[in-house]
C-alpha cells in the first residue's frame, strides 16, 4: 500500500515578509545624553553671564567657572564616545 500526501491548503498561500520588529532610530535618542549635557551648559552659561552683569559676587562666579568647564569636559567625553562607538559599528 502505497501512501499519498494530500496537498496542503496553506501551500498556495506566499509567505508573508518578516515584520521589522528593530526598533527606529532618530537623531535625538542617539545623542540624547549629550544634547542634555549642552543644554545644562547653555542655561549655566545664561546664568554665568547674568551674575557678572547684575552681581558680580566672585564666589558664585567661580563656583560657576568651575561647573562649566565640567559640563565642558563632559560634552567632550561624550561626543568623543560617540564618535568611537560610531565608528566601531561603521555609522
Amino acid at each position: 500500500m502505497i501512501l499519498e500526501r494530500k496537498p496542503d491548503s496553506d501551500a498556495t498561500i506566499p509567505p508573508v515578509p518578516p515584520v521589522n520588529d528593530a526598533p527606529r532610530s532618530s537623531f535625538l535618542s542617539d545623542h540624547f545624553a549629550v544634547l542634555l549635557v549642552f543644554a545644562v551648559f547653555v542655561l549655566m552659561l545664561l546664568v554665568y553671564v547674568m551674575e557678572i552683569h547684575w552681581s558680580g559676587n566672585d564666589t558664585v562666579t567661580t563656583w560657576l567657572q568651575n561647573k562649566i568647564s565640567d559640563l565642558i569636559a563632559a560634552l567632550l567625553m561624550g561626543l568623543t564616545g560617540g564618535a568611537i562607538s560610531a565608528a566601531r559599528s561603521g555609522k
